[in-house]
Order: structure tokens, then C-alpha cells, then sequence
């Protein structure tokens, strides 16, 4: 492992009152190379902004990063992974709960005959074995979800809580970076000053990728292309008036009340993408895009308390973008009934409106 940083062994612990928050760790993180870093809550290590985690993510933009910044200056950070991985260790009994994720390594280890590397590791335990030990891994490969007292954080599974975020799992301890460590306990590392780059760990060896890998091949999000998501919505029938037809306002009401009703940042975010889907099904109907726009303002109320608008915003955004429409188009769908299109009371209503011919109308629908 090739370390640019400055070990730090001697200096003191930070304090959780000492620690300056998201406003200051990302831009720390940004200058170090980490562009995936986003806001957490103080002290938390959920929920993270919608779309920027799984599979599916976005890479946050400067302007997502500056409205982060002005809305949670104090808070957690977490980060993403690409090619790299974060081999996530437990080693510690909590709650009755016995974890003993070294011991699994040690297995894995003894099995192939190569030991994992020295390597950086983000841990808020000390000198303990637990902790996150980083890796890069080739293009394209991934590794198992879990293992017993091990997760695998990679591009489409978890993300790692940054130094220097507040653990709440471990007393309000402080995340910090390490150097020079393995997933053993004669081995903890030495504490760094400063941010090692996302190139710095060291390439996992082949016979550790081979005993890690998946078995199969995990199924690709569905993403339609820029062009397909507009003409979904283009093609969205636009009705008279901004007039929501019976199917729509149905379904789309409980879902409305549903994303209102719910307690918890993540309960509300949820409950509006599902609301969002359940009003995207319906895009032969009459009236959805205004339903859309109705729940984006729901959203961006219940949220106020933790986004600006324009965060909100962009958050809904991604609830409909190009992965959801890609996954809507993705389900059987009767081609019949699609070129029908609303056979509500108000699609009728609006149809015969546009033809002007009763006898064209009927017809249609004969």
C-alpha cells in the first residue's frame, strides 16, 4: 500500500462536539477525489438523500453539494463505492447479539492461502478489529452481498459512514481513517490526518475476488434513454382543463395520504416513490401528470423540515426518472388496453371532446 498521508498517532481523540460536520468533511472529501459523498443526519447513519445510493445512483452534482451544505452543515457523511469495495467487519457482541465477522476472514484466508492486504480502514472503534476495510476491485466484478459478520459496500449494496461522522452504534464515537491495516488484531493501523485517495488502497489479490465473488449474474436496473423518458410523458394523454380522471384520483389519493400520513424521513420518501409508481401505471389515464405534480408539492412539504424546495425537488425528480420509467415499461401490460386509453367517465369525456363526431366516438369504443 502506497500511503501519501501523515500517521497521526499521537494526536488525541476527537470529541463529538469537536467534530465540524458535513459542510466542512465534503469538501475534504471532494479535494481528496470522493465525489460521491452526500449528507446523513448528525449523529445518524440514515436515511441518505434519495437516488444517490443502489444500483440506480447519480453521482451528486456541485449544486446538489452546495444545497446539502447550507441544509445539513453539522451532519454525518457517507460515501459510495465504484470500483472499489469496503470489506465491513463486525467483531463485537451488542445487545446479546454475537458478531464475529474476523473470524470469517480468517476462514477465507486459511482457504485460498493469501491473506487480505494492508490497506485503509475507516473505523470508530480504536485499536478493535471492526472497521471498513477498503479495496479495489476490477471493472465490472462484484462480490457477495454478506457474509456472517461481514458486508461487502459496493456500487449497488450500502455505502460506508465517512470520517469524521458520530457513530451512534458505538457511543458517539468519531469515525476516523486508518493506514497500514488488516482484519486481524495484532494488525489495527495508524491513524491518518488527512484523506487517502480513492486509487490508494491496494487491488484485492485474484485468489480473494474468485472466493468472494457472486454466484450468477445479478439482474441490470432498467433505464430507458433521455429521448424514451420524455416521450413517456410527452406521450401522456393531457386531457382539458387539468381534469384527473376516476382511476387516477382513486388510486392516487390514497397514495397521496399515504406518503402524508407517514412518520420518519425514509417512511415519507418511500411512500411517495411508490405513489409516484402507482400514478406512472397509469399513464394511459387521464390527468396523470398533474397527479405528479400534486404529489411532488405533498413531498416537498412533508420534507421541509430536512430539504430545501429545490433539494426536494430533484429528489422527486429521480423518483420518476429514467430507472422508474424503465421499470414501468419493463411490466406486461395489455396492448389493447394501452391503445384504448382512458375508458374513465372524463377520458370519454375528454375523446369526445376532441373529435367532435359522437358517431367517431362510439365507434371507438364499439
Amino acid at each position: 500500500m502506497t500511503a501519501v498521508d501523515t500517521p497521526a498517532a499521537g494526536r488525541p481523540a476527537r470529541t463529538a462536539a469537536s467534530v465540524p460536520g458535513f459542510a466542512t468533511a465534503a469538501w475534504d472529501l471532494y479535494r481528496a477525489g470522493w465525489t460521491s459523498g452526500f449528507p446523513l443526519p448528525r449523529g445518524k447513519k440514515s436515511p441518505p438523500p434519495c437516488g444517490v445510493t443502489g444500483g440506480g445512483r447519480t453521482v451528486p452534482s456541485g449544486a446538489d453539494i452546495a444545497e446539502w451544505i447550507h441544509m445539513a452543515p453539522r451532519g454525518n457523511i457517507g460515501i459510495g463505492m465504484s470500483h472499489r469495495v469496503a470489506v465491513d467487519c463486525d467483531d463485537y457482541e451488542k445487545g446479546g447479539v454475537v458478531k464475529r465477522g474476523a473470524a470469517t476472514l480468517s476462514a477465507i484466508e486459511a482457504d485460498t492461502g493469501v491473506s487480505f492486504p494492508a490497506t485503509f480502514k475507516i473505523t470508530s472503534r480504536g485499536d478493535d478489529v471492526s472497521g471498513k476495510y477498503l479495496g479495489l476491485v476490477p471493472d465490472g466484478v462484484e462480490l457477495v452481498g454478506a457474509l456472517p459478520g461481514v458486508e461487502l459496500i459496493q456500487h449497488w449494496h450500502r455505502y460506508a459512514v465517512a470520517p469524521p461522522s458520530i457513530n451512534p452504534d458505538s457511543g458517539g464515537s468519531i469515525f476516523e481513517w486508518r493506514a497500514d491495516a488488516r482484519p486481524d488484531p495484532a494488525t489495527p493501523g495508524v491513524r491518518l490526518d488527512r484523506i487517502p485517495r480513492p486509487a490508494d488502497p491496494p487491488m484485492l489479490p485474484a485468489e480473494l475476488v474468485a472466493a468472494l465473488r457472486r454466484d450468477g449474474e445479478r439482474g441490470t436496473p432498467l433505464e430507458v434513454s433521455r429521448e424514451d423518458w420524455a416521450g413517456f410523458f410527452n406521450g401522456m394523454p393531457r386531457g382539458y382543463d387539468g381534469v384527473v380522471c376516476t382511476a387516477v384520483r382513486r388510486r392516487f389519493r390514497a397514495a397521496v395520504l399515504a406518503a402524508r400520513g407517514q412518520t420518519g424521513t425514509s417512511r415519507r420518501r418511500d411512500a411517495a416513490a411508490h405513489a409516484a409508481a402507482a400514478a406512472l401505471r397509469r399513464q394511459g389515464h387521464l390527468g396523470v401528470s398533474a397527479a405528479l405534480q400534486r404529489l411532488a408539492e405533498v413531498y416537498s412539504t412533508s420534507v421541509a423540515d430536512r430539504a430545501s424546495e429545490g433539494a426536494a425537488h430533484r429528489e422527486f425528480l429521480r423518483m420518476i426518472g429514467r430507472r422508474a420509467v424503465g421499470q414501468i415499461l419493463a411490466e406486461p401490460t395489455d396492448p389493447e388496453a394501452r391503445e384504448r386509453g382512458c375508458l374513465c367517465a372524463e377520458g370519454m369525456a375528454a375523446l369526445l371532446i376532441a373529435t367532435g363526431d359522437p358517431v367517431e366516438f362510439a365507434e371507438g369504443f364499439g
